[in-house]
């Protein structure tokens, strides 16, 4: 696991119970730069790209062609990528396109109401909605989540059943590390603990 910012770990650990240990280890480090440090045999089932920065989205160098490249190099054979993007972004259609370009399969689904989509890419077999659905109460049955895990797997989605999405897919730009117009995060001086935002 690997987090930019202590404060958010420290929070993590003082009032939400999480811990590092053997099972959980965590890097205070770019998530990017982390797993481009990691061994070439180092692979992952999942990686969960569950970044914000700025305005609250996420940063562009985890949405690039060459940054899911990397992810792949790094997955099992079936090993799947998800990704927490908002629809107010301005770069959420190319981010999703560039996902479209980077894995043989992508589906999403809306969760919340604040226009958050959860995106898996991946490049095994397209998995029937009847065996997503059977493998997600399979999993829900041994972890217990406490959010609605199957309702989620239930609603998943390819782009193209998003038609609004799906329109405006053709027109757009795969992001890449050399898009010449790519906007970099804004970044923004840190807010102190008790300093008004």
């Amino acid at each position: 696991c690997s987090e930019i910012d202590r404060d958010v770990f420290d929070v993590a650990k003082n009032y939400f119970g999480v811990q590092s240990d053997s099972r959980l280890l965590v890097a205070i480090q770019d998530g990017r730069a982390y797993l481009n440090n990691q061994k070439s045999d180092v692979r992952y089932d999942i990686i969960v790209v569950d970044a914000f920065r700025g305005m609250g989205f996420s940063p562009v160098t985890l949405g690039t062609l060459e940054f899911y490249q990397l992810c792949k190099q790094h997955l099992t054979t079936d090993g799947v990528v998800v990704c927490n993007l908002l629809a107010d972004d301005p770069q959420f259609i190319p981010k999703l396109k560039t996902m479209l370009e980077a894995f043989g399969n992508v589906q999403c689904v809306s969760v919340g109401t604040d226009g958050t989509f959860a995106c898996f890419g991946w490049d095994g077999p397209n998995l029937g909605g009847d065996e997503l659905l059977r493998r997600a109460t399979e999993i829900q049955e041994v972890r217990e989540f406490s959010f609605p895990f199957v309702d989620h797997a239930r609603e998943l989605r390819p782009i193209s059943d998003f038609e609004e999405i799906a329109l405006s897919l053709p027109t757009a730009h795969v992001l890449t590390d050399e898009t010449p117009s790519l906007p970099r995060d804004r970044v923004t001086e840190k807010v102190g603990r008790n300093e008004p935002c």
